[in-house]
């Protein structure tokens, strides 16, 4: 069933925090380990959700999408009996497709597998990349350019213990699948969950490495190669759990992990070039878990200071928190589900005007899929007059036909987007004006963004187009 978020939207204009969740999964069944991407190429975007579920007696993986309006149906991306996992997302623009890749146990082998997906063609019969008799888990995916990155580990399981553990990638070039290559060479040490993300124009791996400690390291590749790996932490204490995110070209990326060595669980950061500088995030008596980290998605730009979702206890039950670093709204810790579940696993992705953070929760008795959104870079949340004599107002608004902009400083520059951060109108004055009519007769009824640049200041108000 397709779920609309249109209704929601206008019915939250005035909401400053996370909209009520919304239940992705599949009913009766568990579903876990959610992940996301977004895409946006000319006027379309789609948000891609994938995660695990037993629906069939075993697990599989499965994916919905969504334009900004709806929800689409549920698509199953693996198509065997046998287990498949920790699936992870990436778009791929030059192929205008996104990728998923997973883990897959059955018969007595662990592998590998990718498929290629959009939201009109669904997916391709899934493309085993490994096969071993080692244990294979835990993917992670990234495109750059018009290369498909893999990372993943691999190990040797004795029992219920790991004997050791190591790190690999492969790379598709659009022709084929480059044999596997090992990042790490360990005998006895576990190098564990990998993930992959753009530094500048180039892969980079950050991952947990455990010995007597657990530590953070990373590794990129470099003029065709990849480097020695090099510590973030390098303690006495457990960093686990890592995640990355890409500040975009010029900025380089963002670290996230949680670590004990404060007592309790708490998340920590580094970012851009100085990768063995440590920020402290979380302050609490509680354990900060499973950190997720996205930059800010901001209209006409990709890099911005980030936002960091993570699973925490302190509420007595685990709960999913963002934390707004750097910006909007300061450093603002902000609940995104108020339920007496156990909230876990978050992840996000973004558009150009408001991004999505998804995670598993058992509220229903079993684990489903959920996913909640909220609106972001300094959007008023409404186009009225307020008591600030130096911010532009709209009115009327909410309008039909046309609104007027009021400034006290001079207008420069209009644009109008969608909530999916698609620009529908521009208009532009050279003349000194500070009041503006602007036409909205080929404009849809709904909920729009109005960014107003004036001298040396830019504005965006929220304006709601009724018939």
């Amino acid at each position: 069933m397709k779920i609309p978020l249109l209704a929601v939207f206008c019915a939250s204009i005035s909401l400053a925090w996370w909209s009520p969740p919304i239940d992705l999964g599949i009913e009766g069944v568990n579903d876990i380990n959610p992940q996301a991407c977004r895409a946006q190429v000319l006027d379309d975007l789609w948000i891609v959700v994938v995660w695990e579920s037993n629906l069939n007696g075993y697990d599989d993986i499965f994916s919905r999408f969504s334009n900004g309006s709806t929800w689409s149906d549920t698509f199953r991306i693996s198509t065997d009996v046998f287990m498949d996992e920790s699936p992870s997302v990436a778009y791929d623009p030059a192929r205008d497709c996104f990728w998923c890749v997973w883990h897959y146990y059955g018969s007595g082998n662990d592998g590998i597998y990718v498929s290629q997906g959009s939201e009109i063609n669904g997916w391709s019969p899934p493309h085993q990349l490994t096969s071993d008799t080692l244990m294979e888990d835990l993917p992670s995916i990234c495109v750059i350019s018009d290369t498909v990155w893999v990372v993943w580990q691999r190990g040797l399981l004795i029992g219920d213990s790991v004997s050791f553990m190591n790190i690999y990638a492969s790379y598709y070039d659009g022709t084929s699948w480059s044999t596997p290559y090992p990042l790490t060479n360990d005998s006895e040490v576990v190098n564990c969950r990998p993930k992959i993300n753009i530094r500048y124009d180039h892969p980079l791996v950050v991952w947990q490495k455990i010995e007597s400690a657990s530590n953070i390291y990373y590794t990129e590749y470099l003029n065709g190669s990849w480097q020695i790996p090099q510590p973030i932490t390098d303690d006495t204490y457990f960093n686990a759990n890592p995640e990355i995110a890409s500040l975009g070209q010029y900025s380089g990326i963002w670290i996230v992990w949680e670590t004990n060595r404060d007592g309790n669980y708490e998340i920590y950061t580094t970012a851009f070039d100085t990768l063995n500088v440590q920020y402290r995030r979380t302050f609490n008596d509680s354990a900060d878990i499973t950190p997720s980290p996205l930059p800010f998605m901001a209209i006409g730009r990709q890099e911005g200071p980030p936002i960091t979702a993570f699973s925490t206890n302190r509420n007595g039950n685990y709960d999913v928190y963002t934390l707004f670093s750097l910006g909007y709204p300061g450093d603002t810790l902000i609940q995104v589900d108020t339920s007496r579940a156990d909230d876990v696993w978050p992840v996000m992705t973004g558009s150009l005007m408001y991004l999505w953070v998804f995670w598993q929760t058992n509220r229903d008795g079993d684990w489903d899929i959920y996913g909640s959104y909220i609106f972001i870079d300094r959007v008023q949340e409404d186009g009225k007059k307020t008591l600030w004599r130096s911010i532009p107002y709209i009115s009327p608004n909410p309008t039909r036909a046309s609104f007027t902009i009021h400034s006290p400083t001079p207008l420069q520059d209009i644009e109008i987007y969608d909530v999916c951060g698609r620009l529908l109108k521009a208009e532009s004055w050279s003349e000194v004006q500070r009041k503006r009519e602007v036409s909205l007769v080929n404009v849809d009824p709904g909920v729009y963004f109005v960014k107003v640049i004036t001298e040396g200041n830019e504005f965006i108000r929220k304006v709601v187009v009724a018939r």
